[in-house]
């Protein structure tokens, strides 16, 4: 035994061979470590031992001991010859290598995003628990390159192409590509990858680094389709503008020169002048009315009598329309609604116009006054184009308009939007059905007014 050992140990030759051998190593280890020597030398084959041993001040060092049987001439065994290597230092650089590859994957697995590595021949290393939650995918099965299979086809050649690229030339890359999730949605993501060195300069690993961005990508679409809209817009707004303006314009025009124009001819340039600034109004009433329910305008409920505000209405539009008939049928001892009669007298009025833009010539319009269990329904009746299945829910959307009127009557498709947020407004719901024998019946409900004792009804706005 050499010397420096028996110095670390404080044991004489003697006493190491009178098994004070077995003092230096851990309890735990000493039976062990015997039957394993016992062992080793019947069957003639190297023993090793690697584990902490005592010295005399009290100290541990780790320990890597190993012994090859030594044979006689003949064949027999002469005995061992052995070395104790202290590898204490390597030990605990060993462990701070483990500990620093604990803390980095506890890193990759606490991030938010899905982190991978693919060493520098190519092969998946590593990928964390966000790739298999999102995917449903096991980690053996995303290694090579199983994590293809849950990219969007239409991004796999570019993606393969640029990760190549990469890991023949050890460069970076980036890129968006779609990921299937676990329930087989598509969401897009944002993907990086980054090259590691060994000290050579060769190629260790690609670490890659990829973050969700649907939310984002969808704010985009979502920006793109109001950009759209607003161009949309503004090119209907533009247009509804342009056409009264120029009327009244061309009117006034003709009212200011020419002094000769007949009776006629001069109360028609009025009725022009009057229709057209009515149409602007409204438009512009319309814009003004949306802009404020968005911004969550408040409408304080009153009681209103519809069985007093419709007919009147009704009779003022006929006489200020095409005198079209207009056939009422209101059910006998309505309850008042809670409501705002202007309003209501608004959205009345845009259902007129609306049925009397749409219905052909002659046809009647009409418009009905039913109570239901405590709210009252209001319908306005015509017989014009009708309405596709997919356009019942849609004609209430700010701007829509039906292609197969569009090219026939004017407007931008603002006026059921506003009746929609005005009904909700006040409480109520509205709809839209085609009718039994053609035509469209658009309708709401309100519901009743609530503290109805000797009401007095108020005059319509």
């Amino acid at each position: 035994m050499s010397e420096s050992f028996l110095t670390y140990t404080g044991l004489s030759f003697e006493e190491y061979r009178r098994s004070g051998w077995t003092h230096l190593v851990p309890g735990a280890d000493v039976r062990h470590l015997a039957k394993e020597w016992r062992d080793a030398v019947e069957r003639r084959e190297p023993w090793e031992y690697q584990g902490e041993i005592r010295g005399a001040d009290g100290s541990t060092r780790h320990l890597l001991a190993r012994g090859l049987p030594v044979l006689n001439v003949d064949g027999g065994l002469a005995g061992y010859a052995g070395i104790n290597l202290d590898i204490t230092e390597r030990q605990r650089v060993e462990e701070q290598l483990r500990l620093s590859e604990r803390r980095y994957r506890s890193l990759t697995e606490a991030l938010p995003a899905k982190i991978s590595w693919i060493t520098g021949d190519g092969a998946d290393e590593y990928h964390n628990q966000r790739w298999t939650e999102f995917t449903g995918i096991a980690p053996e099965q995303l290694r090579n390159r199983g994590w293809a299979t849950a990219i969007h086809p239409e991004d796999i050649p570019d993606l393969i192409d640029d990760w190549q690229k990469a890991l023949r030339e050890g460069i970076p890359f980036e890129g968006e590509f779609r990921l299937r999730d676990a329930s087989g949605t598509y969401c897009w993501h944002f993907g990086r990858t980054v090259p590691v060195f060994n000290e050579d300069g060769s190629l260790a690993l690609l670490l890659g680094v990829a973050i969700e961005i649907e939310p984002q990508k969808q704010i985009e679409a979502a920006l793109r389709q109001a950009s759209q809209a607003k161009d949309e817009f503004l090119g209907l707004v533009s247009h509804e503008l342009r056409t009264p303006l120029t009327i009244i314009l061309g009117n006034a025009q003709a009212l200011r020169r020419y002094s000769s124009l007949s009776d006629e001819d001069r109360e028609a340039s009025i009725r022009d002048i009057w229709k057209e600034s009515e149409r602007l109004q409204r438009l512009i009433e319309n814009m003004l009315i949306l802009s404020r329910v968005e911004r969550g305008m408040d409408i304080e409920p009153e009681p209103v009598l519809l069985q007093r505000l419709v007919p009147g209405l009704v009779d003022a539009h006929v006489r200020e329309g095409s005198g079209r008939a207009v056939e009422t049928m209101i059910s006998a001892d309505l309850p008042p609604i809670a409501g705002a009669p202007a309003y209501v007298e608004q959205v009345l009025a845009n259902l007129l116009s609306n049925a009397e833009k749409y219905s052909p010539a002659g046809s009647p319009i009409e418009v009905r006054l039913i109570p239901n269990d405590g709210s009252v329904s209001v319908s306005v009746c015509d017989r014009g184009a009708g309405l596709a299945l997919d356009e019942i829910e849609r004609i209430f959307e700010p701007f829509f308009r039906s292609e197969r009127t569009a090219d026939t009557a004017s407007g931008i498709g603002l006026g059921l939007s506003v009746c929609k947020r005005l009904i909700e407004a006040q409480g109520g719901h509205m709809w839209a059905k085609p009718r039994d024998g053609g035509g469209t019946e658009i309708g709401f409900s309100l519901p009743v007014y609530e503290d109805n004792e000797e009401l007095e009804p108020k005059p319509a706005a």
